[in-house]
């Protein structure tokens, strides 16, 4: 005669599956996320709502991109302390005072960097206008008031890295070369 399980535990076995599955779904993905602060509060939004365009900050005058800006960049708009008492008058501060005074560069975290074997020159990416343009790969950077990295406590990666795939989709999508020699080095 076979013995049949007691209801019990049979509850038991359902609730700890649906507790697990709980546990995986909703506490997993915030322990293996870490959120990064940037050392100054940079907002984005701010800046463009004071018509500033990606390409002031991010390219040299001559067109070609040149990443994070550097402290003369920021230092052309930004060459004293404000005195002011709002948050963005107060990241200006800490900027002049701890970074542009000192001349020390800011040590700004950066979440779309590409592997070391991959290049990315920008300008066969960019098209006639290339601040609007960005938004195709950096989403829309000029909506954002933070840029506080969000890091795999795993894999070290920011969670907005690139993936080989989404660049392949695009390269595809618009016929432009999808081999390997295309992008890795």
């Amino acid at each position: 005669m076979v013995s049949k399980s007691p209801t019990g535990f049979r509850a038991a076995f359902v609730l700890a599956v649906l507790v697990g599955l709980a546990l995986g779904w909703f506490v997993w993905p915030r322990l293996e996320v870490v959120r990064i602060t940037q050392p100054l509060r940079f907002s984005h939004k701010v800046h463009s709502r004071q018509g500033v365009v990606c390409a002031t900050c991010h390219f040299a005058p001559d067109g070609t991109f040149r990443g994070l800006p550097d402290l003369a960049r920021c230092g052309a708009c930004h060459r004293a302390a404000s005195g002011g008492t709002s948050a963005n008058d107060k990241e200006i501060d800490k900027f002049v005072w701890d970074y542009l005074s000192t001349r020390k560069p800011v040590p700004w975290l950066v979440s779309l960097a590409l592997p070391d074997h991959v290049r990315f020159p920008h300008r066969p990416h960019l098209g006639a206008r290339p601040e609007s343009d960005c938004a195709a790969c950096h989403a829309d950077m000029a909506g954002r008031d933070s840029l506080d990295v969000l890091v795999n406590r795993i894999t070290g990666q920011p969670l907005t890295a690139f993936s080989m795939q989404r660049c392949r989709d695009c390269h595809r999508k618009t016929k432009a070369p999808d081999s390997c020699e295309a992008c890795h080095r």
